[in-house]
Order: structure tokens, then C-alpha cells, then sequence
């Protein structure tokens, strides 16, 4: 016969013996499931333990098991125990897949395309794409402007190569104070 002591309306000691241990002691089934440390309010009417989803029908148990996303960084975390509660950084709503610029709105409870951040973002990529190719036509310039002015050595074909490429940087700058003026 399995006997149990109860301590604070929990499972306390546990013995396997062929007589009755005295008093304080409690009489379990065999098959009863029961181990120490174990909440009292766990056992049905016949004294056996309650499955979790019996335990969580009755209100026992709180179950937010799941995947859930941590609204600062996107990341997945997921909770695998009964009773533990997502703290209100996470929500169970899946990101946008392959959004980089995406922020959780608390209102709506959904995840949304910060426009205004991927257009920043956008504008930066195209001026440091612009800035370099302002560099790489300012040293193709640097050759005809050493022939003019420099070696005083320059053909038609300097002046025409010089006047294309201040042309182009021109042109170049004119974009990037576009942009910088849409972003300010």
C-alpha cells in the first residue's frame, strides 16, 4: 500500500508499506500518480492525479503555451510551461515575413510598415549610391584636368572628357539635393 503525509496542502512524504504508518499518514491508490511537492487540488474525487488539460479545464492551471514574438525584435520566444504568463512585450501576432521596417502597433495589435523609415532608408541607399558615383566621375575628371591645367597639355578630346564628367557630377549633385530636400 502507497501512504502519503500532507504538508501546506501538498503531497509531503511518500512511503510504500504493508501496514498503516499512523497518524497523519493518508492511504493513496496504487495507481494513484501522486509525488511530492504535488498541489492537493490536483486529484479528482477517487484520488488519482488529473491530467493537465483536466487540471486546466477546472481552472487549476493557466495555459498561454505557444509561439509568441518580442515586439522590439521581431524574435520568436515561446512559451512551453503551464501557468507562465507573456509578460506585455510579446504578442502572438507572426511579423511580416521579409519586412525589415516593421513596428508592432499597440492599438490595432498588429505589425505595420513604418513607411516613413523604409523611404529614409530608401533615399539613404540612393545618395550613397549618387555620393560614389560623384566620386568615381570627380578621379575620371582628375586625368583631363592634370592635361589642362597641369601639363598644359591638352587635345580637344581632354576638354570634351573634362566637360562631360563636370557635366555628369553636376547633374549628380542636383539629384542628391532633391533628395535631401524630400527628406527634410
Amino acid at each position: 500500500m502507497i501512504y502519503f503525509t500532507k504538508k501546506d496542502n501538498k503531497v509531503d512524504e511518500i512511503i510504500d508499506s504493508n501496514s498503516h504508518p499512523g497518524e497523519g499518514w493518508f492511504e493513496a491508490p496504487s495507481d494513484w500518480g501522486g509525488y511530492h511537492g504535488v498541489d492537493m487540488t490536483w486529484f479528482n474525487d477517487s484520488f488519482h492525479l488529473m491530467s493537465e488539460s483536466e487540471r486546466i479545464e477546472k481552472g487549476l492551471h493557466q495555459d498561454f503555451r505557444g509561439v509568441y514574438y518580442n515586439i522590439a525584435s521581431r524574435l520568436e520566444e515561446k512559451i512551453t510551461e503551464l501557468d507562465i504568463v507573456p509578460h506585455k512585450g510579446l504578442t502572438k501576432e507572426k511579423p511580416i515575413e521579409n519586412e525589415q521596417y516593421q513596428e508592432f502597433d499597440l492599438k490595432t495589435g498588429k505589425w505595420v510598415i513604418d513607411e516613413a523609415q523604409k523611404k529614409n532608408a530608401a533615399n539613404a541607399e540612393k545618395l550613397a549610391k549618387l555620393r560614389n558615383e560623384v566620386l568615381e566621375a570627380e578621379r575620371a575628371r582628375l586625368r583631363s584636368v592634370m592635361a589642362i591645367y597641369v601639363d598644359e597639355d591638352a587635345d580637344e578630346e581632354d576638354h570634351a572628357f573634362n566637360q562631360q564628367f563636370r557635366d555628369k557630377i553636376k547633374q549628380l549633385r542636383r539629384e542628391i539635393q532633391l533628395i535631401n530636400q524630400v527628406q527634410l
